[in-house]
């Protein structure tokens, strides 16, 4: 009697797993997600029974299928990204197919949007490269690392080692032979004003090569770009916003034989020179007036005695090394809500000596046929010594 009940018993178990089993196999729940407002179809929406841990996402035409569910009543929830999620803790599964089309609402709380930036860095060689490459002009270029690598110390000293570009009176380029005039100048794609009165010139000694990111000199026309150039193009970009607060200081000396330690001879110079200004040793009398009337003989006379300081002698000197010296200032600050200022200052100081010697001043007269030769009104040789004092500085404030 013992057996026969326990193998009832096994008998119910068995009829009843599979009956489960055939009712799981075949049951599913089907049906498409849409937008309530729009009418489209939802992509990507997820329908989950968090109880069986089970669940799909709907397709580009919002459906979606879930297989083998096991029949009774279970938890649903019905999310999307921008929509209000859906929860119904009822939901009845019948055994074979189960339809249930869902309408989502956009939810009024929607995510700020994220805005992405990002910095076009032009200070290593391989961005010089490359942009040299890809442009559809003619332009050469250097990048902040390779300027760290020389000993320039202004903007001047280095755009001569630009290839088609030279330098005169160590501060006017020339590029492909046409004097300053014909170039434009752009820093910070912004444009330059002359520093010249009397010429459009740009003297690129003021800017101390610290502060440089990149030089790009574009040597042909195109549509992007001012058209007032037949010369080159410079655009001159200054260093971006500083990592960190930091002092720089260099200093850096040199000699050439024919220059330094030797004699030179020199009038007599103001107290204030050296700063690359003079303090007034040179300056008009009170005599000369504003215009002077060519005619007035007496006037003209006493101007050319009283009019200008009486030292016209010279006297002999000694060359001292040339001195360079340079100053850079990083500051980065932190402000509330997350700005960032930054500020990049650089003071830029030199006082070099120059000496040029057995230079030919000649004035050719009316050519001799006879001996054929020509004839020279003045011929003579000439030493020239300078002493140069520069002083340029920079400011830059980043936000």
């Amino acid at each position: 009697m013992r057996n026969l009940l326990l193998s009832t018993l096994l008998l119910l178990t068995t009829l009843k797993f599979n009956y489960s089993a055939a009712q799981t196999k075949g049951t599913h729940l089907e049906g498409t997600i849409i937008d309530k407002t729009s009418g489209e179809s939802v992509i990507g929406a997820t329908i989950f029974f968090p109880d069986l841990k089970k669940g799909a996402s709907s397709d580009l035409d919002g459906f979606y299928n879930i297989e083998n569910l096991p029949v009774g009543v279970f938890k649903v929830e019905v999310a999307c990204i921008g929509y209000q999620t859906i929860v119904i803790s009822d939901m009845e599964i019948k055994p074979g197919k189960n339809g249930f089309d869902i309408l989502l609402e956009e939810a009024t709380n929607l995510l700020n949007e994220i805005v992405v930036t990002s910095v076009k860095r032009m200070n290593s060689e391989i961005a010089m490269v490359q942009a040299t490459r890809t442009a559809g002009v003619v332009m050469s270029g250097m990048s902040s690392r390779q300027i760290t690598k020389s000993q320039d110390r202004n903007t001047a000293e280095v755009v001569k080692r630009i290839p088609g570009v030279s330098i005169i009176n160590d501060r006017y380029i020339i590029v492909r032979g046409l004097p300053s005039r014909y170039n434009n100048v752009w820093v910070n794609n912004s444009s330059v004003p002359s520093t010249e009165a009397d010429s459009r010139s740009f003297s690129f000694d003021i800017l101390p090569s610290a502060q440089l990111e990149s030089i790009m000199i574009v040597k042909s026309q195109s549509a992007e770009l001012p058209s007032d150039f037949s010369g080159g193009f410079v655009k001159i970009t200054t260093g971006s916003m500083p990592e960190k607060s930091e002092t720089i200081i260099s200093y850096g000396t040199g000699i050439n034989s024919v220059t330094h330690f030797n004699k030179q001879l020199r009038n007599k110079a103001s107290s204030t020179d050296f700063l690359g200004f003079d303090s007034g040793e040179r300056a008009l009398k009170s005599i000369v007036p504003l215009r002077l009337d060519n005619y007035n003989g007496a006037l003209v006379t006493d101007v050319t005695k009283r009019g200008f300081r009486e030292e016209w002698g010279v006297k002999e000197g000694g060359a001292l090394p040339d001195q360079r010296l340079s100053l850079m200032l990083n500051r980065y600050y932190l402000l509330k809500k997350g700005s960032k200022l930054g500020l990049t200052a650089a003071l830029n100081y030199s006082l070099t000596s120059q000496t040029y010697k057995d230079m030919l001043n000649a004035r050719f007269g009316v050519y001799n046929t006879v001996t054929d030769e020509p004839e020279f009104i003045y011929k003579y040789t000439d030493n020239q010594y300078s002493i140069d004092a520069k002083v340029g500085g920079c400011s830059i404030s980043h936000i």
